[in-house]
């Protein structure tokens, strides 16, 4: 139900930013993709939103929590960091190869004279 409410809230938002912009020329839509605007969230305990644990105490459980979503983060953010760089790779391969052919092919041709 709480995210149904925030879902709705942040349909609003985005059409309350198109139409304030509508009559704007420089107003790009892609903004509300980048940088939309966001209701607020409400922050609450996992024991507010009744998950509780037998073995551990709420506050064990709180920060068990904080440090995988902390983990989970930091796992994203190395797999984002394999991407560039496997990005940037490919680029620098790709360069070197055609300055590869390049300079064979200024071989050949001086050779050939």
């Amino acid at each position: 139900m709480e995210s149904t409410v925030y879902v709705q809230k942040a349909h609003y938002l985005a059409m309350k930013t198109v139409m304030d912009e509508f009559n704007d020329p420089t107003f790009i839509l892609s903004s509300l993709t980048k940088d939309p605007r966001k209701p607020p969230r409400l922050m609450r305990s996992l024991s507010d939103r009744g998950i509780h644990s037998e073995s551990m105490h709420s506050d064990q459980l709180e920060a068990r929590h904080a440090l995988n979503k902390l983990q989970f983060q930091q796992r994203k953010r190395s797999m984002e960091d394999f991407g560039e760089r496997a990005v940037k790779n490919k680029k620098n391969q790709s360069t070197a190869a055609d300055v590869t052919k390049n300079v064979l092919g200024w071989i050949r041709n001086d050779s050939v004279l």
